[in-house]
Formats: C-alpha cells, structure tokens, sequence
C-alpha cells in the first residue's frame, strides 16, 4: 500500500510595530502546493501597550489554531524575521523595545499552540536565499521582494502571482510588502531546512 504523502506547513512572520505580515506556506514532497497570506495590525491608539501585546499573541495563537483545525496529518514549522537591533534613523530606545517585544510576544504565541520553537532568520539571511533561488544577480532589495516571490512560487504554481492592495491613489499599500516579508521568511526557512530543496541552498 503506497504510503501517504505527508504535508507540511511553514509559517512565515514579519513582525513590526505597525504591521505583522503573517504567511502559511503548503509544502508537499518538496513542492509549493499552496500559499496562504495576510497581515494584522497591533497599532491601536485606544488600547494601552499590554492591551496590544495582549491581542497581538491572541490574533496569532487563533490563526495558527485554525490552521491545525483545519488540516489534518500535517508537521508544521515555524519562522520570523528576526528584529534589527540597530537602523540608522529609525533606532530609538523605544522602538528597539517594541519591535522586540512584539516579535518574541509571535514566537511565545507559535511555541503555544505547536509546542515547537520558531526559527529567527535575520533579514540578511533571507534576502540571501531569495537571491540565490531566484537567480538575482543583484541584491534583493524591500521593494522587489514581491516579484522575486512570484519567479520562485511560479515554479511549483504556475499561476500564482502576489495580490496587490492598492490606496484610493492606485499606490501599493505598505501593508503589502509586510506580507511579501511574511512569505519570504516562511520561504527562506522551508529552503535552509531542507522542506524544499534547491541546489544554491545548503540545508541547515
């Protein structure tokens, strides 16, 4: 009797102040098969800090506990883009401290519902891999990450292409790059851990 394929899902997050790009990425026998993304945004103005902190784990407890309900037979993994501890202009005391607490407070929240422990990947790390599965030539920069998406998914997914929100302008909202870093860090991990394989990437 043959054996029954078991599926694998990574789940990729971004984690900022503002926005959290949150990515379930389907892996099955080393292909792409599915790729779930969204965002959620802890900024609210009424609420004080704990009460963000608060509904930031239980937004992502929830969405990793939907996806366990959901599917069934499946091993899970679990990546995030690691905080930057230092950014030239934008590295003040309190915004290192809340992009820290923020993206231990997803981690504690995936460790929870899937008792494993995720994997931090600095950006640097991912961008590498992006390059180096892609082909680029050139480093991948913020912007791009999108369209690098679409030329290593379509590989497996022929028709896959990223969905694009747009402002009333007809401007790319920046929630959308949140969620191509979402992608890019349950990508990045699934090649460095071996889930899918290129033969740019040593598996870790």
């Amino acid at each position: 009797m043959p054996k029954t394929k078991k599926n694998t899902i990574c789940f990729g997050f971004d984690v900022s102040s503002s926005t959290v790009g949150i990515c379930s990425l389907h892996v099955c026998d080393k292909k792409i098969i599915k790729v779930e993304y969204s965002y959620y945004k802890p900024k609210d103005e009424k609420e004080t800090e704990l009460g963000k902190i608060f509904k930031l784990y239980d937004h992502i407890f929830n969405y990793i506990l939907e996806q366990d309900k959901k599917y069934k037979n499946v091993d899970y993994k679990v990546f995030v883009e690691d905080f930057i501890m230092f950014m030239p202009g934008k590295s003040s005391a309190r915004t290192i401290t809340i992009l820290s607490v923020y993206n231990r407070t997803v981690c504690l929240a995936a460790n929870h519902c899937l008792k494993i422990e995720p994997e931090l990947l600095p950006v640097a790390t991912i961008r590498s891999v992006l390059k180096k599965v892609s082909g680029n030539s050139e480093r991948v920069d913020k912007e791009h990450v999108p369209e690098v998406l679409e030329k290593i998914i379509k590989k497996d997914l022929p028709n896959w292409n990223f969905r694009w929100s747009v402002n009333k302008k007809g401007i790319p909202i920046d929630e959308c790059y949140d969620q191509a870093d979402g992608i890019a860090a349950a990508l990045s991990g699934a090649f460095r851990s071996g889930i899918l394989e290129n033969e740019k990437i040593r598996s870790v």
